[in-house]
């Protein structure tokens, strides 16, 4: 294998270098004083080795691009989780609050009003799709730490439901 000086002598393929490297090797094939036929068949090894290495090329590229694809689209699923999960967040904060506030109020009042209030406004729906918006997270997808909050959300869920 070539090591970085190597690799970096025919990065630029149209360099001076490659050039006269090429053209040295057609003076030595020259030198040889080659028949039409041998000379044929050189230039049908060198066009072979050329083919190879267009084929590694080709396939390294290709196979750099696909990598490309998919990490591009597992970042854009994790924003999506992401965001989803921030806005779940957010939503949960601002209903249990809303019934931390309500249930002091009922205490506080020693009444039921509140609570009939609550119901009535149907606000107790909300904690079914959001258990089931929570339910939906692939573990998969989710550092450990993310698991962690995802079930304390649930068990917030569940005691609101």
């Amino acid at each position: 294998m070539l090591n970085d000086y190597g690799k970096e002598l025919f990065k630029p393929w149209l360099s001076v270098s490659n050039a006269v490297s090429v053209m040295a090797l057609i003076f030595v094939i020259a030198l040889f004083k080659l028949t039409s036929s041998e000379l044929a068949s050189w230039v049908q090894a060198v066009g072979s080795i050329a083919a190879i290495w267009g084929a590694v090329y080709v396939s390294r590229s290709e196979q750099k691009a696909r990598e490309d694809i998919e990490l591009k689209e597992k970042r854009e699923r994790i924003e999506q989780i992401r965001e989803i999960f921030k806005k779940l967040a957010r939503s949960q904060i601002t209903h249990l609050n809303y019934l931390c506030k309500v249930l002091i109020e009922a205490r506080s009042s020693n009444s039921d009003q509140p609570l009939k209030e609550y119901f009535s406004l149907g606000l107790n729906l909300h904690w079914a799709p959001n258990l089931e918006a929570l339910s939906q997270f692939s573990i998969t997808d989710l550092a450990t730490a993310k698991i962690e909050m995802i079930n304390e959300l649930k068990v917030g869920a569940e005691f609101a439901r």
